[in-house]
């Protein structure tokens, strides 16, 4: 049962998609983001993978050899779209993505998140910009062994003073 477990949680990108290439630059392989969370998180740890709602939807993307890629990485569980993500990020110890919403999430839920590439909250409180292995590892040791943790309030002067520097903007285009 995953609730007995501790786990990072990292739902799969839709690709091909700018939240992975340009933004995840070299980390648009989702396949080398499972390997390097797996070999650097703690031995009693989980690596939970969930696959995109949408990745049906372009079915040549990925082939089989993706998934046997994911699933040779240490202590790595691999979901169905179905899994409920709001229920995987409140019961992980932490979440990974290369520069999916998941961040926002998480930070939302007051989750650490390990965040692999370039998108304007790579600097709120509790996200980690993974940049090189030396980063990764740090952060790990941060979440597992710190334990230090997000608070409310420092989530909401984040993104008040976030709020300053965007702007409204609605696509009609659909």
């Amino acid at each position: 049962k995953i609730s007995n477990i501790n786990f990072i949680y990292f739902p799969l990108h839709y690709q091909p998609e700018a939240s992975t290439s340009p933004l995840g630059a070299y980390y648009a392989s989702q396949e080398l983001v499972c390997e390097l969370i797996s070999s650097t998180m703690p031995v009693n740890t989980f690596l939970v993978v969930k696959e995109h709602p949408r990745a049906s939807k372009c079915p040549n993307v990925r082939n089989i050899d993706f998934y046997k890629r994911i699933l040779k990485c240490r202590n790595t569980l691999l979901l169905d779209k179905s899994a409920n993500p709001k229920e995987l990020i409140s019961l992980s110890v932490a979440t990974a993505t290369i520069t999916g919403t998941t961040a926002l999430e998480s930070i939302f839920f007051l989750k650490p998140v390990l965040m692999f590439g370039s998108r304007i909250f790579e600097n709120a409180p509790g996200v980690y910009k993974i940049t090189d292995s030396k980063s990764l590892r740090d952060a790990i040791k941060n979440i597992f062994f710190t334990k230090n943790r997000l608070s409310k309030l420092s989530v909401i002067k984040y993104f008040s003073n976030l709020d300053k520097y965007v702007f409204n903007y609605v696509n009609n285009e659909e």
